[in-house]
């Protein structure tokens, strides 16, 4: 059964409405949407989240699935019992497709997701369950929780009443999903003045909800629980409108209300009290664009608190009753209907800092035919919005550059993912696929001049094993550096960190034996790296990393050496490198510290003899004085210690020089 057939009440009393006279803005004959007019998006930055048409397009059609949520039913996890009042048992219901809904809306809005909350779950399925028990299905929601019928468990009520306090309630004659009543919650019809549901829906410092739905005598309750007592303790520095920016009109109609609830309270705060008759406050509604991409010559709707407007009504909560304590701006145009393509500008002007910004209209469920045109900074700090192209032209005019900023740098141009070509802020292009356009600079002298540094010249590095961190000193602008491999085959090098006050930082990793060259351009100005990469010969691992004993105690140290294909050497094998002086261990406190015994197995066994510090090293070495690799244990005695350590794998590898080098 389609939502608007079905016989519905929603919480709170309804208001009579007098929609005040007043010129419409004239409706233009359907054709093919455009969003040409995207382009015209204000630069107000309202503080949420910037979606694009084709994020929410594909939000509606795939992500959440709003053909999937309007068609659900009600699946219960544990089926309610509401036959009778000694045995009521409140049942669960499967909260996913609510939730979905909830998130999808938020998507929308610029907010973050929320999460199902098993307890508030709980609170709100003993309510729906309570209420659907007294037939309130079938006859609405009352505005104060009723009684405790007799026989009924003190427990149950108790909890059914602590969920209607924080719950928002959506009765029916009839099975629906709980997305129905989540796109009922936002649109709020039924609150024009107030939209109290949809306030704490589009709260921003909601994040967990839950579900309930119990249904009785072909009566059914829906509940959402919003935690109204935490949710609203602070305000919020987002500014969040519906419609939104960019919006569906799948999920808005002629029938409700705007509503902007305000954020940054320093910028945005409202100027004088706000009494009933003065028209100082005031909302005006242009429409800009519509569905051909024209123009609407300036016609305008104005929206005041004393009525003196032309569009319609308008309401203020100061103390931001609903939702955050954020103050809430409604308004109820009297003639408008929105169809795709068209956009409107909104200004509100008796705040410190008038707020402009703008929403677009499109069909969600629609294909979005036109080419999406997206701006890359190109090093740059700041954004530029995104554009969608006529879509039976595939015309655009490129934006400037005036979101972006780069110090020590001139704007050149959009360069075009599509041809490579640079193209000119203002110019006129056509798309015939989506396109980035990335922003050009040119290199001002005074950073031009600026010397090259690195603080490494030449490595050598173990293929497969090794990489090295290098820095380009004191140059942290990485649209001006080009940094490459000669043979990304031997070693590649990627960025690490570009703003490090040292200056940017670049990784190498060894990938293969060989030699290349890592090249730094900046500028004019040209620095290298030589970079050889021998084959691993062998790693050695010791078992422990430090270790703590007493005196006259005991520990053996485990050491294995393996070959380059990483298998262990045999007992002989490692032996005989300890014959010829190949592999070493030494203590560096000469037995001081601890006596050192190698056992039959090939490790180390010590003895503690007295307290201090010495480190137990292994190497591999390239000569009688020169280590390949090495590899230390710390040791310290102390008495009346507790004897252990620290256990780990602690290999280093070694390489050596080919003889066809």
């Amino acid at each position: 059964m389609n939502l608007k057939q079905k016989k519905k009440q929603v919480v709170a009393v309804a208001l009579a409405i007098v929609l005040a006279a007043g010129s419409g803005l004239a409706a233009v004959p359907a054709a093919a949407p455009v969003y040409a007019a995207e382009a015209q998006t204000s630069n107000s930055d309202l503080g949420v989240a910037t979606r694009s048409i084709s994020d929410i397009r594909q939000a509606f059609q795939e992500t959440y699935d709003y053909n999937a949520l309007r068609n659900s039913t009600i699946t219960y996890t544990e089926t309610p019992r509401l036959d009778r009042v000694e045995q009521l048992r409140a049942g669960a219901v499967d909260s996913t497709d609510g939730l979905q809904a909830v998130n999808l809306i938020r998507y929308i809005a610029g907010l973050d997701s929320v999460t199902n909350n098993t307890a508030f779950a709980t609170e709100t399925q003993h309510t729906a369950a309570f209420l659907a028990f007294r037939g309130q299905g079938l006859i609405g929601v009352p505005t104060s929780f009723p009684g405790k019928p007799t026989n009924m468990k003190q427990a149950f009520y108790n909890t059914a009443e602590d969920g209607f306090e924080e719950s928002l309630l959506y009765t029916s004659s009839g099975n629906i999903g709980l997305p129905d009543t989540v796109f009922s919650y936002v649109k709020d019809t039924n609150k024009l003045s107030t939209l109290e549901n949809r306030r704490w829906l589009l709260n921003d410092n909601l994040k967990t909800v839950g579900f309930g739905f119990a249904e009785k005598d072909g009566g059914s309750v829906a509940s959402l629980y919003v935690d109204k007592t935490d949710a609203s303790k602070q305000s919020s520095q987002k500014t969040v409108v519906w419609p939104a920016q960019k919006m569906p009109t799948e999920l808005f109609g002629s029938e409700q209300s705007w509503s902007i609830t305000l954020g940054d309270l320093e910028k945005n705060k409202i100027i004088n009290d706000v009494n009933a008759g003065k028209g100082y406050f005031k909302v005006t509604l242009t429409k800009i664009a519509d569905q051909n991409g024209e123009v609407n010559n300036g016609q305008s709707l104005t929206f005041t608190l004393d009525g003196t407007g032309n569009g319609g009504q308008m309401w203020l909560d100061e103390e931001g009753v609903y939702g955050s304590k954020n103050p809430t701006i409604i308004f109820k145009p009297s003639n408008l209907t929105y169809k795709a393509g068209d956009v409107y500008e909104v200004k509100v002007t008796g705040l410190v800092e008038p707020m402009t910004y703008t929403v677009t209209f499109f069909d969600a469920l629609g294909e979005g035919t036109g080419y999406t045109a997206t701006f890359a900074a190109g090093g740059a700090q700041g954004t530029v919005a995104s554009m969608v192209a006529d879509e039976e032209t595939g015309e655009l005019t490129l934006p400037s550059s005036s979101g972006l900023t780069r110090q020590d740098y001139t704007f050149q141009g959009w360069r075009s993912s599509a041809d490579n070509e640079v193209y000119n802020a203002g110019e006129k292009v056509t798309l015939t696929q989506n396109t980035t356009f990335t922003a050009q600079w040119e290199m001002n002298s005074s950073l031009a001049d600026k010397e090259l540094v690195l603080d490494t010249q030449s490595l050598y590095m173990i293929a497969g094993i090794s990489q090295h961190d290098f820095l380009v000193e004191g140059i942290n602008d990485l649209t001006g550096l080009e940094v490459t491999s000669g043979d990304e085959s031997v070693a590649t090098v990627e960025l690490v960190d570009g703003e490090d006050e040292r200056g940017a930082k670049y990784r190498i990793t060894a990938q293969e034996e060989g030699d290349t060259q890592i090249t730094v351009n900046f500028g004019n100005q040209t620095a290298t790296i030589d970079v050889v990469v021998y084959p691993v010969a062998g790693s050695i691992t010791l078992d422990t990393v430090s270790y703590t004993m007493a005196p006259g105690d005991i520990y053996d140290i485990g050491i294995t050496v393996r070959d380059p294909d990483n298998n262990p050497l045999s007992g002989e094998a490692v032996q005989a490198m300890f014959e010829s002086g190949k592999l070493r261990v030494v203590d560096s406190r000469t037995g001081s510290v601890v006596r050192m015994q190698q056992l039959p197995n090939g490790n180390f066994r010590l003895t503690a003899v007295d307290t201090g510090t010495c480190y137990i090293e292994c190497g591999v070495m390239k000569d009688a004085w020169t280590p390949a690799t090495r590899a230390s244990i710390r040791v310290d005695v102390q008495r009346r210690a507790v004897q252990g350590g620290v256990s780990a794998r602690n290999t280093s590898y070694w390489a050596e020089e080919p003889t066809t080098r």
